[in-house]
C-alpha cells in the first residue's frame, strides 16, 4: 500500500497557482496577470532516478568526485513552457535519444549548464544497450557533449563524428564568454601527440594511481572543431567553471605528497595555470555539528564577486546540497587570508536561505522537526528579484502509512514513524516576501506527461530534479584577453619561460646571504659559497594503460611513490637566485635545487608546473610547505626579495659588458645581453659575472663540468638529443642499462712507475661486481665485502631485479661462510634485557635437545640498505665512501675509485627515485 501524503500543517508560506490546465499559463485562479519572467521563459530540468537495477541488484545512484565517468542510468531531461505549475512537464530527452540510439539504450545525463542566449544547453550524455551480444558495443560508448536548442526543439552531438566524439570521455561543459565550450576530457588531445614527439606510442596517460585515464581540460568550438587541451595535470582536473572576470576555476586532484584536491584557475589559453584555494582546507565546517568535504563540484557566480557553492556529501545517493558563500577573492584557505595571515573569519558564509530554511543533514536524526528536508539544487533567477528556483523535497515522514510533514510528529516517539523518500519538487522562492510557489509536482497528476500513467506515486517520489533552470538571458562574462602575455615565437616552438626573482627567497625570507644587495654585489659574495648551483627540471613519465604496456610494481623497483621520471634539463642559477630559462611547453614539470654534485638540497617539490605555449611564468621564490603562507597563487605572491638592480649600470664587481636595467633581475639582465638560455642536459656552470680585473671581487665561481660524455659506460638514453636541443628532449636513466654497467665497468689499475710505458703494468682492478662478489678471483665462496654484492645476476629474492639493486636498496641480512658454502649469519635471540631467548612448547616451558639442554632462539643479523629512493642526500653513506677515507674503521679506500661524472649519475637516479625503470616501454 502506497502512503498517502497529508498536507496539513506545512511550517512554510505557499503561493499555490491553481486554474486551467493549459500547457502555458499567464494568470492566477484571480484572473491576476503572472509576473512575466515567470510567462514568457520556459523551466528545463534535469530528474533522474535514485536508484537502478544491474543484474536484478538494487544501487543507489550517486556522483562520485573522482570517478566523474560513473554511469547512472535513468536521467532524462524535462521541460516546462514556463513556471506555473499547470504547466504541463514533458519528458524531451527520451524519445529523442531512443529514437537515435534504439529502443534497447540507456541513459545517463548529468552537467546540465545553461547559454548566455537563454535557448542553449548543453549537458553530458552516455548511452549503454541492453540485451544480449552488446558488451563490444558498450565498451565503445563513452560520455559526450550534447546541446539541446530551445527554438528549434533539436538536440545535436557538439562533436558530429560519433567515431571522434567516442575516442574519450568528455563531459562538465560550460560556455566560454566567446561562444566556445570549456570542458573536461580524458582525450589529452595535446599530451597524447607529443608523445610521438618523445618517442613514445600514442596512448591514453593514466594517472598516478594507475586507476583511471588522466582527465585534463579541454575547450572547443560550438561545433565541436578546434580542440585543444589547455591543463596537464597527471591526475585529474575537473569541473571547470567560468568566472565573472572570463577566467575557468576548476579543482585539480594532486596525488604527490599529501593527495589533495584544490581550487586552480587557468585563462582559457592555458595561460596563468595557477592554484587559488583550499590546499589545506579538507574540509569546511558547515555548523558545529556538520563538516562536508572540500569537493567543489558545482558553483554559481554571485554578483558580490562571491562564489555560490552547493555542498555535498561524497557519493551521497539523495543529491542533497548545502548552499554556501565561498570567499576566493580575499582567501586562500578557510582560515588564512590572501596575505597568507591567519584570520578567525572563514571564507565560508552560510547563505542568507538558510536563514529560513534548515538543511542540516544532522537533524534527521537530533530534531526532526526544525529539520526543512532536502535541497537538490539551487538557481538564481536572473531578472534581479534574488528569487531562487529551487530543488527541494520537503521534511517528510510515514506515520501511520500516511506521508507527512515533519513538524506534523514533533509531538510522536520517533519510534512511531520513519523518514520517507525523498520527493522532490520545484518551488520558487521569493526571500523578500518569504514566499514559495510551487512550479513542478514530485507525483503524477493530468497536468504531467509520463510513458507509463501506471507507474506508482512511490516511484516517482524516489526521483530526484538534480538540476533546474529557467530559460532566460543572462549577461556572460567578459572575454579573457591574454593576447599580450603570449609570444607568438615561443608558441611557434611549443615553449615557454620560467623568470624566477630568487630561488632563495622562500616565503619572503632570504634563506642564504645577508641581503640581495649583498648577493649581486661579486664584492661581497663568493659565489662558490652558493649551497645550490643549479636547477633540476624533471619530467614525469606518462603511465599507458595495462592493454598497451602492463607496467608491473618490479618495474618501479623499491619504491612506485614517484612512479617513472626522466630530466628535461638543467638550468644555472645566477649569484642573486635568480633563473630565468625556456622549458617546453605543455608539459608538466616539476623541479629540485642541486648542489655542485648534482644532487637535490631539501625536499622534492611535488606539484607539478606548466607552461602554455609562448608563455612566461613569472615566480618571486619558493615555498616552504610547512609554513601557513600562501605559494602559487599569482595574486597572492608575497612582495619579492629580488627587486632587481637598484641602479642602471653593471653589478658592483661585474663585468662592465653586463649592464643591468634597473629592476632587473641577474637572470633577466643576462638574457638579454647573451640570449636566450635554454635547458642543458649536462650540468656545465662557468663564471660569466666576474670582472677578474677587480682586484676587489671575490674568487671566480669554480668550474662545474659534469658531462655525460665523460661516462665510460652507456649514456642515459635521450642525451643525444641534446646536441640540437627540441621540446621534447628528455634524459631517461634506467638502472639496469645505466646504473649496473658502473659497477660492471672494468677498472684497470696500473703500476705508477710505469705510466709513462707505452704498455703500463697491471696491478689490480677496481671493478666493483668484481670485488663485491659471492666469489673470491678463485672461484671460492666468499662473503662479499661490505656485505654488499654487486653482481648482475638474478635476484634470489625478486628474479626481475640484479642482485645489485636489491642489495643497494632493501635491507639484507649478514652472511658468512661455513664449510665453504655462503649462508645467513645467525645468533642468539635477546629479550629487552639483552637475556637469551630459548625455543618453549605451548604451555611456556622450556624445550630440551637431546642432551637435556635449552634450545636457544637463533636470529639473523640485519644489513641496512646503502642507498635511498628519498635521494642522493639520503644516501650519504654510500658518497661518503668515495670523498672520504677513516683508515680506522676502512679497510678499502673507495677515494676515486668513480668518477664525478659516475657520481653525478647515481646522484640523479637517486634524486629521480631510484626506480629499476623509468621507461615503461623497456624491451621484455
Amino acid at each position: 500500500m502506497n502512503p498517502v501524503l497529508s498536507c496539513s500543517g506545512l511550517a512554510l508560506t505557499f503561493l499555490l497557482l491553481l486554474g486551467c490546465t493549459q500547457d502555458t499559463q499567464t494568470n492566477d485562479e484571480s484572473g491576476k496577470q503572472l509576473d512575466p519572467v515567470l510567462v514568457e521563459y520556459p523551466v528545463v530540468f534535469l530528474r533522474r532516478s535514485a536508484s537502478y537495477s544491474v543484474d536484478e541488484q538494487t544501487i543507489q545512484a550517486s556522483h562520485e568526485f573522482l570517478n566523474p565517468t560513473k554511469f547512472n542510468p535513468g536521467a532524462a531531461i524535462w521541460l516546462k513552457h514556463n513556471a506555473s505549475v499547470l504547466s504541463k512537464a514533458t519528458n524531451i530527452s527520451d524519445a529523442f535519444f531512443q529514437q537515435y540510439f534504439g529502443e534497447n539504450a540507456v541513459f545517463d545525463i548529468k552537467d546540465l549548464t545553461l547559454a548566455p542566449n537563454g535557448d542553449e544547453l548543453l549537458f553530458s550524455l552516455k548511452v549503454q544497450f541492453s540485451g544480449d551480444d552488446v558488451a563490444e558495443l558498450n565498451e565503445q560508448q563513452t560520455w559526450n557533449i550534447w546541446s539541446y536548442q530551445h527554438s528549434s526543439k533539436s538536440f545535436y552531438p557538439v562533436i558530429e563524428n560519433a567515431d571522434v566524439a567516442n575516442l574519450a570521455d568528455d563531459f562538465s561543459p560550460k560556455y566560454l564568454p566567446d561562444g566556445r565550450i570549456v570542458f573536461a576530457s580524458t582525450r589529452q588531445q595535446t599530451s597524447k601527440a607529443l608523445l610521438l614527439d618523445e618517442g613514445r606510442p600514442q596512448y591514453l596517460a593514466q594517472n598516478d594511481r594507475r586507476n583511471a585515464t588522466s582527465i585534463n581540460l579541454h575547450v572547443m568550438d560550438d561545433l565541436g572543431q578546434n580542440i585543444q587541451q589547455i591543463t596537464f595535470n597527471m591526475n585529474h582536473d575537473l569541473y571547470p567553471h567560468v568566472l565573472d572576470d572570463g577566467s575557468i576555476l576548476y579543482n585539480r586532484w594532486d596525488t604527490n605528497g599529501n593527495n589533495r584536491i584544490s581550487l586552480y584557475r587557468v585563462n582559457p589559453d592555458g595561460s596563468e595555470n595557477s592554484y587559488v584555494y583550499g590546499w589545506s582546507t579538507e574540509q569546511h565546517s558547515i555548523n558545529e555539528n556538520l563538516e562536508l568535504p572540500s569537493r567543489f563540484r558545482r558553483f554559481i557566480n554571485m554578483d558580490d564577486g562571491n562564489l555560490l557553492w552547493l555542498a555535498e556529501q561524497e557519493g551521497d545517493g539523495d543529491f542533497k546540497i548545502i548552499p554556501m558563500l565561498l570567499n576566493i577573492t580575499d582567501y586562500v584557505e578557510d582560515n588564512l587570508d590572501i596575505a597568507a595571515e591567519e584570520v578567525e573569519t572563514t571564507s565560508t558564509q552560510k547563505y542568507p536561505l538558510l536563514s529560513q530554511f534548515n538543511f542540516d543533514f544532522n537533524l534527521v536524526d537530533e530534531n526532526l522537526s526544525a529539520y526543512s528536508g532536502q535541497l537538490a539544487d539551487l538557481f538564481p533567477m536572473q531578472d534581479g528579484s534574488g528569487r531562487l528556483l529551487l530543488s527541494l523535497s520537503l521534511c517528510r515522514v510515514i506515520h501511520q502509512e500516511k506521508v507527512k510533514t515533519c513538524q506534523q510528529v514533533k509531538d510522536v516517539d520517533a519510534e512511531e514513524y520513519q523518514l520517507a523518500p525523498p520527493a522532490y519538487e520545484l518551488w520558487l522562492y521569493d526571500p523578500t516576501n518569504k514566499t514559495q510557489q510551487l512550479v513542478n509536482r514530485s507525483t503524477p497528476s493530468a497536468q504531467t506527461e509520463q510513458t507509463d500513467q501506471s507507474e506508482s506515486t512511490n516511484q516517482v517520489v524516489n526521483q530526484i530534479i538534480e538540476q533546474a533552470f529557467v530559460m532566460q538571458p543572462y549577461v556572460a562574462p567578459a572575454i579573457k584577453n591574454t593576447d599580450g602575455n603570449i609570444s607568438p615565437e615561443l608558441a611557434a616552438e611549443n615553449l615557454g619561460v620560467l623568470d624566477i626573482a630568487s630561488v632563495f627567497d622562500m616565503d619572503g625570507e632570504l634563506d642564504y646571504g645577508s641581503s640581495i644587495a649583498q648577493l649581486q654585489d661579486l664584492t661581497l659574495h663568493n659565489q662558490n659559497d652558493m649551497p645550490v648551483k643549479m636547477v633540476r627540471f624533471i619530467r614525469g613519465v606518462p603511465m599507458p594503460p595495462r592493454d598497451v604496456r602492463n607496467v608491473r610494481g618490479t618495474d618501479f623497483g623499491r619504491s612506485s611513490g614517484q612512479l617513472m621520471r626522466e630530466i628535461i634539463g638543467y638550468a644555472p642559477i645566477e649569484p642573486d637566485g635568480s633563473v630565468k630559462v625556456t622549458l617546453p611547453a605543455n608539459t608538466p614539470f616539476m623541479l629540485s635545487l642541486v648542489d655542485d654534485n648534482g644532487q637535490r638540497i631539501g625536499r622534492r617539490h611535488q606539484h607539478w608546473i606548466s607552461l602554455t605555449a609562448g608563455e612566461t611564468l613569472t615566480c618571486t621564490g619558493c615555498h616552504d610547505r610547512n609554513t601557513p603562507s600562501t605559494h602559487g597563487r599569482l595574486d597572492s605572491q608575497v612582495e619579492p626579495i629580488n627587486l632587481g638592480a637598484a641602479v642602471s649600470g653593471a653589478f658592483n664587481g661585474g663585468k662592465s659588458e653586463l649592464v643591468a636595467e634597473i629592476g632587473e633581475t641577474m637572470a633577466q639582465t643576462k638574457w638579454r645581453h647573451l640570449g636566450a638560455q635554454f635547458v642543458k642536459a649536462d650540468m656545465q656552470l662557468t663564471d660569466v659575472w666576474t670582472d677578474t680585473s677587480n682586484s676587489a671581487a671575490q674568487p671566480v665561481l669554480e668550474e662545474i663540468n659534469l658531462v655525460y660524455a665523460d661516462l665510460q659506460t652507456p649514456q642515459p638514453e635521450g642525451v643525444v638529443c641534446f646536441s640540437q636541443w627540441q621540446f621534447y628532449c628528455r634524459i631517461s636513466i634506467n638502472y639496469p642499462w645505466h646504473i649496473q654497467p658502473i659497477w660492471d665497468l672494468s677498472r684497470e689499475v696500473f703500476d705508477p712507475t710505469t705510466l709513462d710505458d707505452e704498455n703500463p703494468v697491471v696491478i689490480g682492478n677496481n671493478q666493483c661486481s668484481a670485488c663485491h662478489s659471492t666469489q673470491d678471483a678463485d672461484g671460492l665462496a666468499q662473503v662479499p665485502p661490505g656485505q654488499l654484492d654487486l653482481s648482475n645476476s638474478a635476484s634470489t629474492e625478486q628474479a626481475r631485479h640484479f642482485t645489485s639493486y636489491r642489495e643497494l636498496m632493501f635491507n639484507d641480512v649478514e652472511q658468512e661462510v661455513v664449510d665453504g658454502i655462503l649462508q645467513d649469519k645467525l645468533i642468539q635471540q635477546t629479550d629487552g634485557d639483552g637475556n637469551p631467548v630459548f625455543e618453549l612448547d605451548e604451555d611456556g616451558e622450556l624445550i630440551l635437545d637431546e642432551n637435556e639442554q635449552p634450545i636457544p632462539v637463533l636470529t639473523t643479523i640485519a644489513v641496512r640498505n646503502i642507498l635511498s629512493t628519498g635521494g642522493a642526500r639520503s644516501s650519504a653513506r654510500f658518497f661518503r665512501l668515495f670523498s672520504e677515507f677513516d683508515v680506522d674503521t676502512q679497510t678499502v679506500d673507495h677515494r676515486n675509485m668513480l668518477s664525478p661524472a659516475e657520481l653525478r649519475l647515481i646522484s640523479e637516479w637517486l634524486d629521480l627515485g631510484g626506480q629499476y625503470y623509468n621507461n615503461p616501454f623497456y624491451p621484455q
